[in-house]
């Protein structure tokens, strides 16, 4: 059984995906879920860059609470689309930072049973080059990971060659 379940976002269609399979075990275990999208790349001035002004880091700050805002609103529409009441039944969070250790944290802070996360299906050298956050959350956890397919890498036909 799944009491606290957390769904990693990054607003893409592949954690729409995602996040379905969190309502529906949500709604099946009757579990607490939490939605979590991190903010990585945020403003974050250079270390050689010396000390900024303070009207420089009030403009990095202002930016700072813009983007998290934004990507809170976007978060909570994505809520509002799963159906009706759901953004009711469900915490909606914005962290910055790396998202594997973000995700990673906080499912550890918060106890987290399961993470459930969506995955791109990238292969070969966009796999090579972007790596597989799904893929480095299912290894560093401490507790299961579900990892779901985006609606383009499930449609895909794996073949097999045949066995002689």
């Amino acid at each position: 059984m799944f009491k606290k379940i957390l769904v990693a976002t990054d607003l893409s269609d592949t954690s729409g995906a995602a996040m379905k399979s969190a309502l529906a075990l949500m709604s099946e275990q009757a579990a607490t879920l939490v939605a979590l999208h991190v903010v990585h790349g945020y403003l974050e001035p250079a270390p050689w860059a010396g000390p900024l002004s303070a009207a420089e880091e009030r403009t990095i700050a202002d930016v700072d609470r813009r983007i998290e805002e934004g990507a809170l609103a976007s978060l909570r529409a994505q809520l509002e689309a799963s159906g009706p009441h759901v953004r009711e039944r469900v915490e909606p969070l914005v962290r910055r930072g790396n998202p594997v250790d973000v995700i990673v944290r906080y499912a550890d802070a918060w106890g987290a049973d399961l993470v459930v996360v969506g995955s791109h299906g990238r292969t070969g050298l966009g796999h090579a080059l972007l790596g597989s956050i799904a893929e480095r959350i299912a290894r560093a956890a401490s507790c299961a990971v579900l990892v779901v397919k985006s609606p383009a890498a499930a449609a895909k036909k794996v073949t097999r060659p045949k066995s002689s």
